[in-house]
């Protein structure tokens, strides 16, 4: 493992790897490689687009936090999870690179629960392995851009950093093709949507409080649906916008759907 940065710098890297567990397809380790996120200030949200990304306001992420440089890929899955791929894209001669897919949201966090342990087991650090909420990850996404995506407007911008409906022929592709953002994260826009651990609910941005919003779920609902971000190889490029906000039931994933990306916060478990 390398050495954590006593004062991280954002896009300062800690990777990590995971010797394969028993019953994993791909027989082989898998190495995890994090990026410092800083504590900072940034306008969440888009005007003109969709009525549940506004109102665009301000929002303070008082913690920094690592998050792994990649959606999560078939290897990494399979390095800690073991057993079956749940992916439809697993017959590319690189499958094991492209992210894994149709995650639902209670898989996802099995997976970082079963990672947090092996962390805490083999390193002794005390971290707790999360999915982020989805400011820290609009934030960590866009990495100090005001844009539609975290190197500008329009189609052709997006290109140079995305996988979506308008170059990927209807297919995920392997992670780190494509430009990453100025904090070193890689397929924020496209390629798979990612889950993130909140609940939806479609005026989150009219209750913010001091920055952000008061995480409810909807009211009678045990199974309310959970935010997903970042649009998919399935997606038009309006939906693979930092501001853009899916949503999916917790059980269940599209085609296209059912990716995420973890994250380390300083702390007990």
């Amino acid at each position: 493992m390398d050495t954590r940065p006593t004062e991280p710098t954002a896009g300062a890297s800690w990777s990590w790897r995971i010797i394969h567990r028993d019953g994993g397809e791909s027989g082989e380790s898998a190495e995890l490689v994090w990026k410092w996120i800083p504590p900072g200030r940034f306008r969440m949200g888009a005007r003109g687009y969709y009525a549940d990304e506004e109102p665009v306001h301000e929002v303070d992420v008082r913690r920094g936090y690592w998050m792994l440089e990649t959606p999560v890929t078939q290897r990494q899955w399979l390095a800690v999870e073991g057993g079956e791929n749940p992916s439809c894209h697993k017959t590319e001669p690189e499958w094991r690179e492209h992210p894994v897919e149709r995650v639902t949201w209670p898989m996802a966090c099995a997976w970082r629960l079963k990672l947090e342990g092996l962390i805490a087991e083999e390193e002794g650090l005390n971290l707790r392995v999360s999915l982020p909420n989805e400011a820290e990850w609009e934030y960590a996404c866009r990495a100090g851009s005001v844009g539609e995506y975290y190197n500008g407007d329009g189609e052709e911008r997006l290109s140079e950093v995305g996988w979506y409906a308008g170059n990927s022929k209807g297919k995920t592709h392997p992670v780190k093709q494509k430009n990453p953002n100025p904090w070193g994260l890689y397929d924020m826009h496209g390629n798979v949507f990612e889950w993130c651990r909140d609940p939806w609910n479609n005026a989150a941005y009219g209750l913010r409080d001091d920055g952000w919003f008061v995480e409810t779920t909807m009211d009678g609902d045990e199974n309310p649906p959970l935010v997903l971000r970042g649009g998919s190889c399935a997606n038009r490029a309006v939906d693979c916008r930092s501001a853009f906000r899916g949503r999916g039931l917790p059980g269940h994933v599209d085609d296209g759907g059912g990716g995420f990306r973890a994250c380390l916060f300083p702390g007990p478990p």
